[in-house]
């Protein structure tokens, strides 16, 4: 967010002052009120008295909206304020995913994701399907907007029972994702006989 301001004080302006206010959504009767959200500091990686503001990736809450506030004051002592309402996307929320069946054998056994029952304001929703490296890392297997997905699977860990760990994410239009689903398989390797 950048401050600009015109006219002749503009150039007298020398302190400014952001705070970010959240609405408390349990207000009694439905009233409106703003909370001053503390360590501000913290959710942005740009001082908070300078005439501009970067507020970090991810670091607002899903479903929320939120006042921000620049204050600021010329070298004659005159003051000037300016507020910008921001509202933050919720996730989606309530779905279930699954896989089946609950084993099978790599390249061979038809694995079928399926998400279902996912509520979102904002459509359509993505859905991404990655499994887990031996090493830690993860490898996507779909990205798009189909909510079922059938796919081979490669083999799973040995030491973990030939065991596949999964992670689906359910992603808005906006970006704004649920947390992931983790979801699991049994996928041995291929016997040649």
């Amino acid at each position: 967010m950048q401050s600009q301001c015109q006219g002749t004080q503009c150039l007298k302006i020398y302190s400014y002052e952001w705070i970010l206010y959240e609405q408390n959504q349990s207000a009694p009767n439905n009233d409106i009120i703003w909370e001053k959200r503390r360590n501000l500091q913290f959710l942005t990686s740009t001082p908070l008295n300078s005439s501009n503001i970067v507020i970090k990736e991810n670091s607002l809450d899903g479903g929320m909206n939120y006042r921000l506030v620049l204050f600021v004051q010329t070298s004659d002592g005159v003051p000037g304020m300016c507020a910008y309402d921001i509202s933050t996307a919720s996730p989606p929320t309530g779905g279930t995913c699954t896989i089946t069946p609950s084993s099978g054998i790599s390249l061979k056994t038809n694995f079928n994701l399926n998400c279902t029952d996912w509520i979102s304001d904002v459509t359509p929703l993505k859905y991404t399907l990655q499994y887990q490296l031996e090493n830690g890392l993860y490898s996507m297997i779909y990205h798009g907007l189909n909510n079922s997905v059938i796919s081979w699977l490669p083999p799973g860990n040995r030491s973990d029972n030939h065991k596949v760990k999964f992670v689906v994410t359910v992603t808005d239009k906006y970006g704004a994702s649920a947390p992931g689903v983790p979801l699991s398989v049994q996928v041995s390797n291929v016997s040649y006989r």
